[in-house]
């Protein structure tokens, strides 16, 4: 009655999210138009800790340099659609989806969590921030690592959004620039 409440705040800042998502989705770039990023060929829930071990990390942003030529905004937008695509696939139980761009060690890991709940749960996403802690080279290998901090409602009847924070890691061949990136691990951060 003497303005805007916070639900009506919190109404409007949730309309103008979907709002802007749906309008980002409109937009799907070539892979050549996406520069470094092109995860798919076509256009998540935390899980446990899997894939290849990179050991653990928990800085708090990048501290080497960036490769020459290496687009870290185009990587970080590329990174958050992966993100939201597995996470979505993964509330759906679509694992042929989530195995377009992750490795066999992440789908024997998803494949095992099915198993044990087989019963998908819708997960709403409220907020997803990414940064890249780490980029390295191993051969014709490079390894991007990227921290999400994600606030999301896992449980309808709750309120309150849950935060997850995860690292994940993707790879892909230097030499091959047709080639896609592949999410090849998952890690919590406490």
């Amino acid at each position: 009655m003497g303005g805007p409440g916070i639900l009506d705040l919190l109404v409007i800042g949730a309309i103008l999210f979907f709002v802007v998502k749906l309008l980002r989705s409109r937009r799907n770039p070539s892979p050549q138009q996406a520069g470094q990023m092109p995860f798919l060929a076509s256009e998540s829930n935390a899980f446990g800790g899997y894939g290849k071990d990179y050991g653990t990390s928990e800085k708090a942003g990048l501290k080497t340099p960036l490769p020459s030529g290496f687009d870290a905004d185009d990587f970080i937008k590329g990174a958050k659609a992966a993100y939201s695509r597995l996470q979505s696939s993964w509330s759906r139980r679509d694992l042929d989806d989530i195995a377009q761009f992750a490795s066999p060690a992440v789908m024997n890991e998803l494949h095992k969590q099915a198993r044990l709940e087989p019963e998908p749960a819708p997960v709403e996403i409220l907020l997803v921030e990414a940064s890249i802690v780490d980029v390295r080279d191993a051969g014709d290998e490079r390894v991007v690592s990227v921290l999400f901090d994600v606030l999301m409602r896992e449980d309808p009847s709750k309120e309150e959004p849950s935060q997850v924070k995860e690292i994940w890691h993707f790879n892909r061949s230097i030499s091959d620039t047709a080639s896609f990136w592949v999410l090849d691990g998952i890690q919590q951060v406490e």
